[in-house]
């Protein structure tokens, strides 16, 4: 049997690129031939997607992760064309601490200003798993962007170049209100209760003068949420162009040339819910390309398999191999362990 996998990371924990390889040294034993594609919603993993073919190089620089902490990162270039993963910049790092008030977008300014020095000229920046909830702020103030009361001052190297900018998201909440960044995402970030209206009114405060100078209005415009509301700036300052992530990443990868050479597809995610069903890379994969497909993740929250005649079963970590602390201990351990247990 031919099989393709295209699974999501488990957050946290499994890299997209890892569990392919996982399923690759399970299912080769049963005498199957396995090809795994890392795949990415814009998130943790993107570069990973990006630089799966080798006309990409690696391209390394000093910033700072959210809590401007000095770091290394790198981002990938094909000619003048730059691909960031923000979640590398001002994501989730090991021990690191939550202080939401303080995080800032500011490292993703330094690393895109790096690029335009370096004769870049067109972004492809994967929005996902970042810290932040500054709406793009740190970032203006790193590309050297001055506020004075209502007026922007911009910089000479911003207004010297013409550049592109696409975001890469599967996000499609507004920047403001109970949809938007700071009440859906920023406790997932550390913000606590108390903390949310002092982001929103920050976030609503930045609005208000972009808004007023670009007379422009994206705040309700899908997406705009995206990243702690850097969608709303790239969209609003940079004019950029908003693409869904997980389309964007099978296209890239040219999963429609090669979908008819295999016979089954392996997709999943750390934890599979309701949420899974609307717009996730899981159900995207098997509404897309009507294979028989497997379902992995570590915990599955659904009272019953969804309703599609392609969906074969979904196999979960927990509870058929151990409980969820282990599994968030030894993930790839546990993962290998299910893997195992599928006799395809």
């Amino acid at each position: 049997m031919n099989i393709l996998v295209l699974s999501d990371k488990f957050k946290n924990t499994i890299s997209s690129k890892k569990i392919g390889m996982l399923c690759k040294d399970v299912f080769e034993k049963q005498n199957h031939k396995v090809t795994y594609l890392p795949i990415s919603d814009g998130g943790d993993g993107f570069l990973d997607s990006i630089g799966y073919y080798n006309d990409v190089v690696k391209v390394y620089c000093n910033t700072y992760d959210a809590y401007k902490n000095k770091i290394k990162t790198y981002y990938l270039r094909k000619d003048n064309i730059a691909y960031i993963e923000i979640a590398k910049i001002i994501g989730i790092r090991k021990n690191s601490s939550y202080d939401i008030l303080n995080a800032t977008s500011y490292g993703l300014g330094k690393v895109i200003l790096h690029a335009i020095k370096n004769n870049v000229d067109t972004f492809y920046i994967g929005l996902g798993g970042s810290l932040t909830n500054d709406a793009g702020l740190g970032m203006l103030l790193a590309l050297g962007y001055k506020f004075d009361n209502d007026k922007i001052i911009i910089p000479d190297i911003i207004i010297n170049n013409k550049f592109t900018f696409h975001i890469i998201s599967d996000v499609t909440n507004p920047l403001l209100g109970s949809n938007g960044a700071t009440y859906v995402f920023s406790k997932q970030k550390g913000a606590k209760e108390k903390q949310l209206p002092i982001l929103e009114q920050n976030i609503l405060n930045l609005s208000i003068k972009i808004n007023k100078f670009y007379n422009i209005d994206y705040t309700n415009y899908p997406g705009a949420g995206a990243a702690g509301g850097l969608g709303y700036c790239f969209l609003s300052v940079f004019n950029a162009s908003f693409h869904q992530g997980i389309d964007f990443i099978l296209d890239y990868l040219q999963v429609d040339k090669i979908i008819n050479d295999y016979d089954l597809i392996i997709t999943g995610e750390g934890k599979i819910d309701n949420q899974s069903l609307n717009g996730k890379i899981v159900m995207e994969v098997v509404k897309k390309y009507h294979k028989p497909t497997i379902l992995i993740c570590a915990i599955n929250e659904l009272d019953t398999k969804p309703n599609d005649k392609n969906l074969i079963d979904i196999y979960s970590i927990v509870p058929t191999i151990t409980n969820k602390k282990e599994a968030l201990e030894k993930p790839t351990i546990y993962l290998k362990k299910l893997l195992e247990t599928i006799r395809l």
